[in-house]
């Protein structure tokens, strides 16, 4: 479900049969996984609170809590902003030895 959810949004692309498999549709570099984690998570709402629709938390006109989680679901997409795909397999040699152990 994973592998069809990204050929869908356009980051792999599949091909079926004996040379078949799984392949990045685009280069590494051009992947950014902020924006892989913000099309493949369908909710990003942390507490119920921050969705209106469904918000019955009496105190949420008051709440810091809510505002403080905000800011940390603001920064840490940031921080992904900064990496893509190739970032993170910078080290393909060192990747192969350890998923071949």
């Amino acid at each position: 479900k994973v592998v069809a959810r990204l050929a869908e949004l356009g980051y792999v692309s599949t091909q079926r049969g004996r040379s078949g498999g799984v392949r990045l549709a685009r280069p590494a570099a051009k992947i950014v996984v902020g924006e892989v984690v913000r099309a493949t998570e369908d909710n990003m709402v942390l507490v119920e609170c921050f969705d209106p629709l469904t918000n019955q938390c009496p105190i949420a006109p008051t709440c810091q809590l809510a505002r403080a989680l905000d800011e940390a679901l603001v920064s840490f997409l940031a921080v992904l902003d900064r990496y893509t795909v190739a970032d993170l397999v910078a080290k393909p040699r060192t990747l192969t030895r350890l998923l071949l152990a």
